[in-house]
């Protein structure tokens, strides 16, 4: 018989791997951010932010991140250009504002950064140097890697054209040993749509011409009613998994995990408790959670699943969810937030049984919004929980159809966000120009920019 083998070599596209300074331009800081910025500036006063380039102090981290929130090393050329317009529209705003003095403070600070854009190019192009020699490593070890593959696949290659066992016949006609070890292949091959690709590649190495028309015949029959059972297969299989996607998701197993405890007073949150010191949180949520902070905030207290568990969430028709720590000036827990949002629709009342059955009836139960909210209240602590099958826009495109919500905080926290919400309202009633670096530090992480102060809970 006749094979005819077609070697697959996959060669892997180049990767260029582009030295990047930062992940997004700055973000614009309001005037009066800028103003009280400019303060800081000192026409006499330098730094090194590397050895042998000087700039004005004005552009230290201690300064500039509490602003921008970036050091001056990962900004780029246009970051700067952008800043000096920023400044320049804040200078003609002082203008006419008859504040002369403002607008002076703040053309100086425009020529600085002009002196500072120059003053970095150094910096600038050894970046530039180091991503050029960072793409050229790149592309030498892809080239090495390319030959490996091709080394490795003809070696494959070899291995599959001696394990086959069939050698080309003399009289190019199949033995019947060499008819039957095929019908058997084709016999063994697994229903699934990996088995489908498997037949597909059977039939392409397949030198019917070789057959005689009784092995023709036995042959087709053998491959048309497999394809026909795979196909089967495949189709119930599609048609279970529809049918277990549309069932309404039971929240019961996940409040289980979450919820531990019959008391709110005394209830962890997947082992998280109130008092516990952020680092022990943050601890836990790695080892027991398989969470790492999203990064998403100067001080980032939100922590998500890692993408590599993607599929498992996909799996168990869930997002993984999101964390949110609030602590306290002690940097103990005062309040979790606990999110998750599911591909399938929820029954809120279910999770309502489920929870009155757990901690007793809930203090509060407001229906509404495609679901229901519900409070509890246990001498210094609240417990609150939403179920509902109502979500934004955003997240229905993505294919999710309910959402889980819980918050646990103490009084101790109420207080503290009292203590907040105070020095929040003291700082708007100053002119930030009168603000210290801590102030602008505190309201940026700390302070709601509306006037509605903050609040424990969802």
């Amino acid at each position: 018989m006749r094979l005819f083998y077609l070697k697959i070599i996959f060669i892997p596209a180049l990767i260029v791997c582009a030295f990047q300074v930062s992940s997004a331009a700055i973000v614009q800081p309001t005037c009066d951010s800028l103003k009280s910025w400019a303060e800081n500036y000192d026409a006499k006063q330098e730094f090194e932010p590397r050895p042998g380039v000087k700039i004005n102090t004005i552009f230290q981290d201690e300064t500039l991140i509490p602003v921008f929130n970036r050091s001056i090393l990962e900004w780029e050329r246009s970051d700067i250009k952008q800043l000096q317009g920023w400044l320049a529209q804040c200078r003609k705003q002082a203008y006419a504002n008859k504040d002369k003095h403002r607008g002076e403070q703040l053309y100086a600070v425009i020529k600085s950064a002009k002196l500072a854009s120059r003053s970095m190019r150094t910096i600038w192009a050894e970046q530039r140097k180091a991503a050029k020699q960072q793409k050229h490593e790149q592309i030498a070890r892809d080239r090495a890697l390319q030959k490996e593959n091709i080394r490795q696949q003809n070696v494959i290659g070899q291995k599959n054209d001696e394990n086959t066992g069939r050698a080309i016949q003399s009289k190019n006609e199949q033995t019947a040993e060499e008819h039957q070890a095929l019908l058997d292949q084709v016999s063994s091959v697994s229903e699934t749509k990996a088995g489908l690709m498997q037949l597909s590649r059977i039939a392409y190495r397949t030198d019917t011409g070789s057959m005689s028309r009784e092995q023709r015949e036995s042959y087709d029959q053998a491959f048309q009613y497999k394809r026909r059972i795979i196909n089967a297969k495949i189709a119930e299989q599609d048609a279970k998994a529809k049918a277990e996607a549309q069932k309404p998701i039971d929240l019961s197993q996940r409040l289980s995990w979450l919820i531990q405890g019959s008391e709110v007073e005394d209830l962890s949150i997947g082992g998280l408790r109130l008092g516990m010191s952020k680092k022990e949180i943050v601890a836990k949520l790695r080892k027991d959670w398989g969470f790492e902070s999203s990064g998403t905030t100067l001080d980032s207290s939100v922590f998500t699943g890692k993408s590599k568990d993607g599929e498992k969430y996909k799996k168990e028709r869930r997002n993984g969810g999101a964390v949110t720590l609030s602590a306290m000036e002690d940097d103990e827990l005062g309040q979790l937030t606990f999110e998750e949002r599911y591909f399938a629709i929820s029954v809120p009342t279910q999770a309502q049984r489920w929870l009155s059955d757990k901690l007793g009836e809930p203090g509060k139960v407001q229906p509404g919004g495609g679901g229901v909210f519900m409070m509890w209240k246990d001498g210094d602590y609240r417990l609150q929980v939403f179920v509902t099958n109502q979500l934004e826009v955003v997240w229905k495109g993505a294919g999710y159809k309910s959402r889980l919500a819980l918050s646990y905080w103490n009084e101790d926290f109420e207080d503290h966000l009292g203590q907040v919400n105070k020095r929040c309202n003291k700082l708007k009633s100053k002119g930030r120009n009168q603000w210290s670096i801590n102030d602008s530090a505190f309201f940026t992480m700390q302070c709601n920019l509306s006037s509605q102060p903050l609040k424990p809970g969802l």
